[in-house]
């Protein structure tokens, strides 16, 4: 007889014990195997990726990371798992696992890893209930199926232990075989919950690998290398495949397999407490499973958690100034007797609720919202006040800022912000993020270690990048406008000599390598949403990029995204930027001065008059009757040409230096009209694509339209 129990939860290094049990000797020898699926995750990534890999400060120590196993040296039980036999260890491992750890040697077997991960699969996969699956775990992954009963148990944080007594059922039965492998699923909840975390996040973790299946390599000898890559590749494909399909019975198919009327679901709070689980692997399978058994049990079944845990949601606090904290609903204790540890212990339970009703919520609000629509509007403002109380504010001394609370609210800031959006300053959570992830360029590893464990503070790091990236696609125009705000805000308090050494360390000085990648993904996911507002995202991305890069390299250089927009032109002589947006205007950046220029547009193009105007108080006039989808400066810089499809002008401009100051003066010379079939009739919907213009000599501009055609205009 053998009991298997699993845990995620590592607080020992080894991945796998066996321990015997003392009975009588009329029955057969009867042991308990425990596997640490957390700890056998970690080192199949470290063995994966190898100790290259960067370290510090955003992984965790090595000596946490590398841990001892033990396995039988003589690989007698995997291979009486392999043939059918009985499950039965030998007494000179039994004496060698169960002697002092002071006498214990450590054994190592470059196979134990993956060893264990095919047992641990094999004992928990769900066999019988998909007969083309298991045909493939058997031939594609080498899985084992099982022969002999297995029960299964839990062991608890304080190291009890609880197990389910063995079931026998007939192998030639088919029938039975399938009613016992439904048995699995009907304990209880926490067997379920921790069953399916386990098997979930071991096969995503060896899909992630290179090639990874259990079977022995025969390779033929007499194949071209050629073939033998191709075959390779193959082979590396459908293993995946197949770890993808095993991922997907237990997280989502599982249920409709098993009797829905005696299947014991995983238990909903567990999974939330592990919504930002250390373990990426866990942490991933935990989400999976969390939101596919809440799309399992339905509306009503989301509505039924929203009543039950209201009870645990924390009262919510805000004074006139609209500071938030979070208050504890008032304790009975009347039977505690002042007993001091157990007061302790409930409170600890109550807070441990708590945060278990605030992630509840916000997993609804943020991926389900439709469906519930929370049609309680207390209840979304209190989950996007608590949400973002835990982001913003120091959480209580005993605990760390970045503990798995914390970064769990900042997932989900970041996956339901339109849901939180009218409840929360949007640029304070913007600047709490950014104040998180501004260094994370240096914090986090390369991408391919992502999966490597993190410390907490590169865990929280990478929460916040995401957020603010899923943010920025959710809401371009909020994140490209709160970041406006806050550069003009800057600027204008940068006149003052007395705050400037606080101006220094302000978020949106040191977040400025932060800030242009969200705005280069936003640029590279949607050009459009950006085009829109090109003149507040040129505003961003003055103040963040390195002047002195732009005036050497220049700005193809310096940030070639924004190059991608045909109404965005670099002058290399001059050193200005002109940018023409959606609204007609032209605007003109000067690098060295750091300032703004606005072209108007009146009735006579050679009247147009020129400011300088700092950014927060830019004067807007039109240049052109709509949207302006080109510009370009000429090879010398001294003219500048502009393009709208809405007024189906282009504007021939001089841009050359006349002043006694030495400040840039930009007058419209000629206007030309753009032939256009049928333009009334014609909408534009994207003006990125609606021309170009280049300059074919410094006297003579050509405009390249979409469907082809060029036209030269002459100054």
């Amino acid at each position: 007889m053998y009991i298997v129990s699993t845990t995620t939860i590592t607080r020992h290094k080894h991945t796998l014990y066996v321990y015997s049990l003392n009975n009588n000797y009329h029955q057969a020898q009867a042991h308990v195997i425990l596997f640490d699926a957390e700890a056998l995750i970690m080192q199949l990534l470290w063995g994966e990726f190898g100790p290259g890999t960067v370290q510090e400060p955003g992984k965790v120590s090595t000596a946490q990371r590398r841990s001892g196993s033990k396995i039988f040296s003589d690989g007698s039980f995997l291979q009486r798992l392999n043939s059918g036999g009985d499950l039965e260890v030998n007494t000179t491992s039994l004496q060698y696992l169960t002697s002092p750890p002071g006498d214990r040697k450590l054994v190592r077997s470059e196979s134990f890893l993956l060893e264990t991960a095919q047992i641990i699969i094999s004992l928990i996969h769900a066999w019988n209930l998909d007969k083309d699956l298991d045909i493939l775990c058997v031939k594609k992954l080498g899985l084992h199926r099982l022969h002999k009963a297995v029960s299964f148990g839990l062991l608890s944080g304080h190291g009890y232990a609880a197990f389910m007594l063995p079931q026998m059922y007939p192998e030639n039965s088919c029938k039975d075989a399938h009613k016992a492998s439904m048995k699995y699923w009907e304990i209880c909840g926490s067997l379920t919950t921790q069953n399916l975390l386990t098997i979930i996040s071991l096969a995503n973790t060896l899909m992630s690998m290179a090639n990874i299946t259990f079977l022995q390599e025969q390779g033929d000898k007499s194949a071209l290398a050629s073939d033998v890559k191709t075959s390779q590749m193959s082979k590396q494909s459908q293993t995946k495949h197949s770890w993808s399909l095993l991922a997907a019975l237990h997280c989502i198919l599982l249920p409709d397999l098993v009797d829905t009327s005696f299947y014991n679901g995983p238990t909903l709070h567990h999974l939330a407490n592990r919504w930002q689980d250390r373990c990426l692997e866990v942490r991933e399978a935990a989400q999976a499973l969390l939101l596919a058994e809440m799309r399992r049990i339905g509306k009503s079944g989301r509505k039924q958690l929203i009543t039950y845990w209201t009870q645990f949601m924390p009262n919510i606090l805000e004074d006139g100034n609209g500071t938030v904290s979070l208050a504890a609903a008032e304790l009975d204790l009347s039977a505690v007797n002042e007993d001091e540890p157990q007061l302790r212990k409930i409170k600890s339970e109550q807070r441990n609720m708590e945060g278990t009703s605030i992630v509840m919520f916000g997993v609804i609000g943020a991926e389900f919202s439709s469906d519930i629509e929370f049609d309680d509007v207390t209840l979304a403002w209190h989950t996007s006040k608590a949400l973002s109380h835990l982001l913003l504010n120091q959480l209580d001394g005993s605990l760390s800022a970045n503990v798995p609370l914390r970064r769990a609210a900042i997932d989900l800031l970041g996956r339901g912000f339109s849901v939180w959006q009218p409840y929360v300053d949007a640029s304070a959570i913007l600047l709490g993020l950014l104040e998180i992830s501004y260094d994370a360029d240096r914090i986090l590893p390369s991408d391919n270690s992502s999966s490597l464990p993190l410390s907490a503070t590169a865990d929280a790091c990478r929460s916040a990048r995401r957020a603010l990236s899923l943010i920025a696609t959710a809401q371009p125009a909020t994140f490209l406008t709160c970041m406006a705000k806050e550069v003009t805000r800057y600027n204008a308090a940068a006149q003052s000599a007395q705050s400037s050494n606080q101006l220094h360390n302000s978020v949106i000085v040191r977040a400025k390598s932060e800030i242009l990648h969200v705005i280069e993904n936003l640029i590279d996911k949607m050009p459009n949403s950006v085009a829109d507002l090109l003149l507040e995202t040129m505003d961003v991305a003055v103040h963040c990029l390195d002047a002195s890069v732009v005036k050497s390299q220049g700005l193809h250089v310096a940030f070639p995204a924004l190059c991608k927009f045909p109404m965005v032109s670099y002058c290399t002589h001059s050193r200005r930027i002109c940018v023409g947006s959606k609204n007609g205007n032209l605007a003109f950046y000067e690098i060295k001065q750091s300032k703004a220029q606005t072209i108007p547009f009146q009735a006579s193009p050679t009247a147009a008059m020129i400011f300088y105007l700092k950014p927060s108080s830019k004067e807007l006039i039109q240049a052109h009757h709509g949207a302006v989808a080109a510009v370009a400066f000429s090879d010398d810089g001294k003219y500048l040409a502009s393009f709208s499809p809405n007024d189906l002008k282009v504007n021939l401009w001089h841009t050359s230096a006349s002043s006694i100051f030495g400040s840039q003066h930009t007058k419209c010379i000629k206007t030309y009209t753009v032939p256009w079939k049928s333009p009334g009739s014609e909408k534009i919907n994207n003006v990125t694509k609606a021309g170009r213009i280049t300059w074919f000599d410094n006297r003579t501009a050509a405009l390249l339209l979409p469907d082809g055609t060029e036209s030269r205009y002459k100054l």
